[in-house]
């Protein structure tokens, strides 16, 4: 079941997603990075749920969601400039928007452990702010907070 890749994206970023596509992952990145333009304010998105859930997973998603959608921004005024969406989309590939994806694997290599739980749960928790300039990604902050002092000193049987 196809349910994230550029397919889907573009599905999203129509002007009226079905309705029957909801609750999706996508869904809420559109509508943030639409309300981000319409407003030019600020905007959250809050990723919670239990252990194992699917949290890391999911902000993966709407970073790769957000990385797409503002380097397709940048290609379109590339082209808008007199040059190709594909050469504008080609230049920027290695881009800000590459480069905050590229940080997540190593933020994610510290601070996991095995828990009863999950092989590999996070001991902290993370604030990723996605910094945009006329809807482009423009760069990122990540700050992250201790959240088990307690698993830091000693672990319980099974875990590491």
């Amino acid at each position: 079941l196809p349910l994230y890749g550029e397919d889907m994206i573009d599905l999203f970023r129509s002007a009226r997603p079905n309705a029957a596509m909801r609750p999706h992952v996508y869904a809420v990145a559109e509508a943030a990075y639409r309300n981000l333009l319409k407003h030019r304010q600020s905007q959250s998105i809050l990723v919670s749920g239990d252990s194992g859930a699917g949290k890391t997973e999911s902000c993966k998603i709407i970073a790769n969601y957000l990385a797409y959608v503002s380097s397709l921004r940048g290609a379109k005024a590339a082209a808008d400039a007199g040059g190709s969406a594909a050469a504008g989309a080609a230049a920027g590939g290695r881009g800000v928007e590459q480069l905050v994806l590229d940080a997540n694997p190593i933020l994610e290599a510290f601070g996991n452990a095995k828990t009863l739980m999950n092989d590999n749960s996070s001991r902290f928790g993370r604030y990723t702010e996605i910094l945009f300039r006329a809807g482009r990604i423009a760069g990122a902050r990540i700050r992250t907070y201790l959240l088990e002092k307690h698993r830091v000193a000693r672990h319980r049987r099974g875990e590491r």
